[in-house]
This record gives structure tokens, sequence and C-alpha cells, in this order.
């Protein structure tokens, strides 16, 4: 998955692919499916390939910005591991499993630092105040996760990794992984060839969306 950011980037371009009446009801969708992280609920009710069909989304402007969250979800994916693979556990056998989801997380905390830098979200952060419970939730516990956004993105372009770290903590990952994605995400920070990659790691994505929109989209 990416985060936030990144997420109401992609959303905020392809506005007319979903034929968007309501932004904010989009863009507050956008960031919807995980929010499974601190309400807790099974990922399959927010992060399953139905979620994306046509049927699913086309008459609501929320629904079709989860739609847009999950769509960035398979495109970014897809390029991580043809881009990232050398880091991977692609290339890396003997990675554990969690070891390749540090190393993933710290590339999209990289990613979402540099995106965020990239178009005007503060202007966007208003749409968050709009609140759907699709799945029964607290409406409580969605507000809080939307609010953590507007907390974090009002401070772009100078969102910090710690903000960031903070932000898993909040989604209920024990502090010790949430520092090792920060440490992880600091180091590669350094390396000049990972960054280049970040710096053109959106540009890629979006070079598949169409092929993707029509592959799982309609």
């Amino acid at each position: 998955m990416a985060l936030e950011g990144t997420h109401i980037r992609f959303a905020v371009d392809n506005q007319k692919l979903f034929e968007v009446e309501d932004v904010s009801k989009y863009i507050s969708g956008t960031i919807y499916p995980d929010s499974r992280y601190p309400t807790g609920i099974d990922r399959t009710l927010t992060h399953d390939d139905s979620q994306m069909k046509k049927e699913f989304w086309v008459a609501d402007d929320f629904k079709k910005g989860w739609a847009t969250h999950l769509l960035y979800d398979k495109l970014q994916q897809q390029v991580y591991t043809e881009w990232f693979g050398d880091i991977l556990v692609e290339s890396n056998p003997e990675m554990t499993k969690e070891d390749d989801w540090i190393v993933r997380s710290a590339l999209k905390i990289l990613q979402d630092v540099d995106d965020i830098g990239k178009f005007d979200i503060k202007s966007h952060l208003s749409a968050l105040d709009y609140v759907e419970t699709p799945n029964g939730e607290s409406r409580e516990l969605i507000q809080r996760y939307n609010q953590l956004f507007v907390e974090i993105y009002q401070h772009s372009p100078n969102v910090t990794l710690e903000m960031l770290e903070r932000m898993w903590i909040d989604w209920c990952v024990p502090p010790e992984i949430a520092k090792r994605m920060r440490e992880k995400a600091s180091e590669l920070k350094n390396d000049n060839d990972v960054m280049k990659r970040i710096f053109c790691i959106y540009g890629e994505t979006i070079s598949h969306t169409e092929e993707f929109f029509s592959n799982y989209c309609l």
C-alpha cells in the first residue's frame, strides 16, 4: 500500500477517469481503506479486488475514492517489485517477510514525502472532515484517523520521517517496528541511486494507470 499523501495525489490526478462530482467524498474515500489499521477490521472488507469494479463504485463518489486507493496499491506493488527488486526479497531470498515489509514501507515513506511536495495537498485536507463508516466502524475512530492526516500534512512540504513514524504507531504498528521503518527510510534517503528512483516512481505508476484501470476497474 502507498501512504495517504501519495493516495491523495493519485486521486486528485484521476478525478476525470472516475467521473467524480463530489471531490470531498472522493478524497475522504481514497484514504478510507487504510483505516482498517486503527479500527482493526478484516483487510478483505477494505482491500478486495471487487471494490475496484465499476459496479461497486459507479454511483458513489466515496467509493470512487476507495477504488482509486486500491488501484494505486496495485500499480505501486508491481512497479516497486520491478524497480526495487535488488533491495527486496525478490533478489535477496535470505530476507524475512518482515524485513521485506520494512524496506517496502521505508520506500513508501520516502515516496510520500516526495509526493506531497509535488502538489498542494493542504487545499484538499478539508475534504477529510467528511466521514463514512461503510463497515460499521466507530465513527469516532474514523474521524480520528482522518484528523491524523490533517495534522501531518498541514506541515507540507516539511513532513518529517518522525511524523510518519508516529503515524504507523497510531495505526497500532508496534513502536519498535515503526522505528525500524524510520531508520531504514533514513538510511535509504542517503542512497543517491535509490532516491533517483523514488523521484521517478510516481511518474512510472501514472504511465500504467489506464492499463490497470481497464484490467481492474471496468
